[in-house]
Protein backbone atom coordinates (compact mmCIF):
# COMPACT_ATOMS: atom_id res chain seq x y z
CA UNK A 1 0.00 0.00 0.00
CA UNK A 2 2.78 2.41 0.82
CA UNK A 3 4.19 2.01 -2.75
CA UNK A 4 0.83 3.12 -4.20
CA UNK A 5 0.47 6.01 -2.14
CA UNK A 6 4.37 7.04 -3.16
CA UNK A 7 3.54 6.19 -6.41
CA UNK A 8 0.07 8.59 -6.59
CA UNK A 9 2.18 11.33 -4.90
CA UNK A 10 4.95 11.19 -7.61
CA UNK A 11 2.30 11.26 -10.25
CA UNK A 12 0.36 14.16 -8.68
CA UNK A 13 4.29 16.23 -8.29
CA UNK A 14 5.25 15.41 -11.68
CA UNK A 15 1.83 16.44 -13.61
CA UNK A 16 1.80 19.48 -11.02
CA UNK A 17 4.97 20.64 -11.41
CA UNK A 18 5.13 24.33 -10.09
CA UNK A 19 1.02 24.16 -8.96
CA UNK A 20 1.60 21.30 -6.17
CA UNK A 21 2.18 23.76 -3.43
CA UNK A 22 -1.13 25.11 -4.05
CA UNK A 23 -2.98 21.93 -4.95
CA UNK A 24 -3.98 18.85 -2.73
CA UNK A 25 -5.21 15.57 -4.17
CA UNK A 26 -7.50 13.65 -2.83
CA UNK A 27 -9.13 9.98 -3.72
CA UNK A 28 -12.44 8.69 -2.27
CA UNK A 29 -13.87 5.32 -2.10
CA UNK A 30 -17.59 5.50 -3.15
CA UNK A 31 -18.37 5.09 0.44
CA UNK A 32 -16.53 8.54 1.56
CA UNK A 33 -13.33 6.42 2.89
CA UNK A 34 -10.24 8.21 1.97
CA UNK A 35 -8.04 5.92 -0.01
CA UNK A 36 -4.99 8.97 -0.67
CA UNK A 37 -4.07 10.18 1.17
CA UNK A 38 -3.92 7.41 3.65
CA UNK A 39 -2.91 9.51 6.73
CA UNK A 40 -5.51 12.08 6.54
CA UNK A 41 -6.06 15.14 9.04
CA UNK A 42 -9.74 15.66 10.17
CA UNK A 43 -10.16 18.40 7.40
CA UNK A 44 -9.48 15.45 4.72
CA UNK A 45 -11.03 13.42 6.56
CA UNK A 46 -14.51 15.35 6.00
CA UNK A 47 -13.60 16.51 2.09
CA UNK A 48 -13.54 12.52 1.57
CA UNK A 49 -17.20 12.16 3.13
CA UNK A 50 -18.46 15.27 1.48
CA UNK A 51 -16.87 14.77 -1.86
CA UNK A 52 -18.44 11.07 -1.90
CA UNK A 53 -21.64 12.86 -1.21
CA UNK A 54 -22.19 16.17 -2.93
CA UNK A 55 -20.87 13.93 -6.16
CA UNK A 56 -23.84 10.68 -5.51
CA UNK A 57 -26.29 13.44 -5.09
CA UNK A 58 -25.52 14.90 -7.87
CA UNK A 59 -25.49 12.20 -9.93
CA UNK A 60 -29.17 11.62 -8.52
CA UNK A 61 -30.03 14.63 -9.81
CA UNK A 62 -28.26 14.28 -13.41
CA UNK A 63 -30.59 11.30 -14.25
CA UNK A 64 -33.89 13.62 -13.15
CA UNK A 65 -32.74 15.16 -16.17
CA UNK A 66 -31.94 11.82 -18.53
CA UNK A 67 -27.73 13.14 -17.92
CA UNK A 68 -26.46 9.09 -17.46
CA UNK A 69 -22.76 9.22 -18.47
CA UNK A 70 -21.18 10.28 -15.45
CA UNK A 71 -18.00 9.36 -16.58
CA UNK A 72 -17.94 12.86 -18.73
CA UNK A 73 -19.05 14.42 -15.80
CA UNK A 74 -17.20 16.32 -13.53
CA UNK A 75 -18.25 18.51 -10.47
CA UNK A 76 -16.51 21.95 -10.16
CA UNK A 77 -16.55 24.47 -7.36
CA UNK A 78 -14.54 27.60 -7.97
CA UNK A 79 -13.77 31.54 -8.06
CA UNK A 80 -10.75 33.52 -10.36
CA UNK A 81 -8.17 31.51 -8.32
CA UNK A 82 -9.43 28.85 -5.97
CA UNK A 83 -11.55 26.08 -6.61
CA UNK A 84 -12.64 22.05 -6.14
CA UNK A 85 -12.79 20.08 -9.47
CA UNK A 86 -14.36 16.14 -8.32
CA UNK A 87 -14.12 13.91 -11.22
CA UNK A 88 -14.65 10.21 -11.50
CA UNK A 89 -11.95 7.77 -11.47
CA UNK A 90 -13.00 4.26 -12.85
CA UNK A 91 -11.01 1.00 -12.58
CA UNK A 92 -11.58 -2.33 -13.71
CA UNK A 93 -13.24 -3.69 -10.18
CA UNK A 94 -13.79 -0.15 -8.46
CA UNK A 95 -15.08 3.49 -9.08
CA UNK A 96 -13.27 6.08 -7.06
CA UNK A 97 -13.48 9.88 -6.95
CA UNK A 98 -10.59 12.13 -7.38
CA UNK A 99 -10.72 16.15 -6.37
CA UNK A 100 -8.26 18.23 -6.16
CA UNK A 101 -8.39 21.46 -4.20
CA UNK A 102 -6.57 24.43 -5.70
CA UNK A 103 -6.32 27.90 -4.39
CA UNK A 104 -4.22 31.06 -5.33
CA UNK A 105 -3.62 29.59 -8.79
CA UNK A 106 -2.90 32.24 -11.46
CA UNK A 107 -4.54 29.97 -14.40
CA UNK A 108 -7.35 27.70 -13.03
CA UNK A 109 -8.39 26.23 -16.54
CA UNK A 110 -4.64 25.07 -16.30
CA UNK A 111 -5.08 23.46 -12.84
CA UNK A 112 -8.06 21.89 -14.12
CA UNK A 113 -6.46 20.36 -17.37
CA UNK A 114 -3.45 19.00 -15.23
CA UNK A 115 -6.15 17.30 -13.03
CA UNK A 116 -7.74 15.38 -15.95
CA UNK A 117 -4.10 14.18 -16.96
CA UNK A 118 -3.94 13.06 -13.57
CA UNK A 119 -6.95 11.11 -13.50
CA UNK A 120 -6.08 9.44 -16.99
CA UNK A 121 -3.26 8.68 -15.51
CA UNK A 122 -4.20 6.64 -12.33
CA UNK A 123 -7.31 5.37 -14.23
CA UNK A 124 -4.72 2.45 -16.05
CA UNK A 125 -2.74 1.44 -12.72
CA UNK A 126 -2.45 -2.23 -11.81
CA UNK A 127 -2.50 -1.32 -8.29
CA UNK A 128 -6.11 -0.20 -8.26
CA UNK A 129 -7.01 -3.56 -9.89
CA UNK A 130 -6.16 -5.38 -7.08
CA UNK A 131 -8.43 -4.20 -4.26
CA UNK A 132 -11.32 -5.98 -5.83
CA UNK A 133 -13.01 -6.74 -2.45
CA UNK A 134 -16.01 -9.16 -2.40
CA UNK A 135 -18.08 -6.52 -0.60
CA UNK A 136 -20.04 -3.48 -3.02
CA UNK A 137 -20.30 -0.17 -1.42
CA UNK A 138 -24.00 0.75 -0.21
CA UNK A 139 -25.67 3.25 -2.39
CA UNK A 140 -26.12 4.88 1.11
CA UNK A 141 -23.18 7.20 2.10
CA UNK A 142 -24.64 7.05 5.61
CA UNK A 143 -26.95 5.38 7.22
CA UNK A 144 -29.32 5.95 10.45
CA UNK A 145 -27.00 8.94 11.30
CA UNK A 146 -28.56 11.36 13.39
CA UNK A 147 -28.08 14.93 13.07
CA UNK A 148 -26.25 15.29 16.44
CA UNK A 149 -23.52 12.41 15.14
CA UNK A 150 -23.30 15.21 11.83
CA UNK A 151 -22.84 18.23 13.55
CA UNK A 152 -19.48 15.93 15.95
CA UNK A 153 -18.15 15.04 12.46
CA UNK A 154 -17.68 18.81 11.02
CA UNK A 155 -17.69 20.66 14.07
CA UNK A 156 -13.77 20.36 14.26
CA UNK A 157 -13.27 22.13 10.72
CA UNK A 158 -15.77 25.14 11.08
CA UNK A 159 -18.40 23.24 9.33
Amino acid sequence: MKNEQNYILNEFQTIFGDLQSNCQIYIVQEDGTLFFPKKANSTALAIGALVSGVWLASNELAKQINFHDSLASRLSFDSSDSGIQILPLRTKYRSYFMAVTYSKVINPGLAKNQIRLLRDRLAGLDFFDGMSTGKKASSVLFENLSDDEVNKLFSNIGI
